[in-house]
């Protein structure tokens, strides 16, 4: 074991270029393009959790990152229950960015003060948490909290990612938690990233479709996505960051209905995408696949 952990680790910090072969390197037309689809913040709101579960119920095979902080975790992990074939990931939180409703560590303010405001909230970027000098041990404790809470819920956990934003502290914490909990961490395969987060609400189905369309035979992508329903608590939210999405509520609902629309699935078939889980993914790429070097966040 320690020979192997010591692999791992030559790899994760010694490994210059991003990770290609035998993921990105075929350019056979008749070959099938996979697509991992992402979907963050299961948790985060009862808005999430439901438009979580509608796709799941359709049968869209997808990963969802979990956020264990928040006020909806208990709900989220009754959906993942009922939908085993979802795979799921902790989506390591160290921020809290809405205006009216916070969140704050799972240890507790007293456990680890560097990491919230006076009120016990996890700040709201990486700049206001830098500000606070936050303590790189504190960072350690409170994701292990929030992993091993995920992991204690009965929910398989197949890998970790970072919400919002990370320091180089936290970035180092999650590549020691990786290894340590064997749990790979998205982002670091060296898989492009697909996204419509700020096209305009109206145009995301065109946008995704027009992304999926001009896809490389035989690559593998992430595309990460934020879903949502469109009701009366996705609208009330407003980021506290100026550079948030105005209108969440009609963004998130816009690529939830991307998902689900015929357009979209015929565009896949059109272009011989097929979507995959990361479950399925890490069947066939392991923790020493990992590129850590250009790892920053999501």
């Amino acid at each position: 074991m320690k020979t192997f952990l010591f692999s791992v680790l030559a790899s994760l910090f010694l490994m210059e270029s991003g990770y290609t072969e035998g993921v990105n390197n075929s350019s056979n037309k008749n070959e099938k393009t996979q697509v991992i689809l992402r979907l963050d913040d299961i948790g985060f709101c009862h808005s999430v959790n439901m438009a979580c579960k509608k796709l799941a119920e359709v049968g869209v095979p997808f990963s969802t990152s979990m956020m264990t902080p928040c006020p909806w975790f208990e709900e989220a992990v009754e959906v993942l229950k009922e939908h085993p074939e979802v795979s799921v990931g902790v989506h390591l939180v160290l921020f809290s960015e809405w205006k009216g409703y916070r969140w704050g560590p799972v240890l507790g303010k007293k456990a680890v003060p560097s990491l919230v405001n006076e009120d016990g909230y996890f700040f709201h970027s990486v700049p206001s948490l830098e500000s606070n000098k936050p303590e790189k041990f504190e960072i350690e404790m409170e994701f292990r909290a929030q992993i091993d809470r995920a992991l204690k819920s009965g929910v398989r956990i197949d890998y970790i990612d970072s919400h919002l934003g990370s320091t180089k502290e936290s970035r180092e914490v999650v590549v020691k938690l990786a290894i340590e909990y064997g749990l790979p961490i998205s982002g670091t395969f060296g898989l492009e990233r697909l996204s419509t987060y700020t096209v305009p609400y109206e145009r995301k189905k065109e946008a995704a479709i027009e992304e999926i369309s001009n896809l490389e035979p035989g690559k593998t992508y992430l595309y990460v996505m934020h879903i949502g329903m469109d009701t009366p608590e996705m609208c009330a939210l407003e980021e506290i960051r100026e550079s948030g999405l105005p209108e969440m509520c009609k963004n998130r609902n816009a690529q939830l209905n991307c998902l689900l629309s015929e357009e979209f699935q015929e565009a896949l078939e059109k272009n011989n995408i097929e979507l995959i889980t990361y479950r399925k993914f890490f069947e066939s790429h392991g923790l020493e696949e990992m590129n850590t070097s250009n790892y920053e966040r999501r």
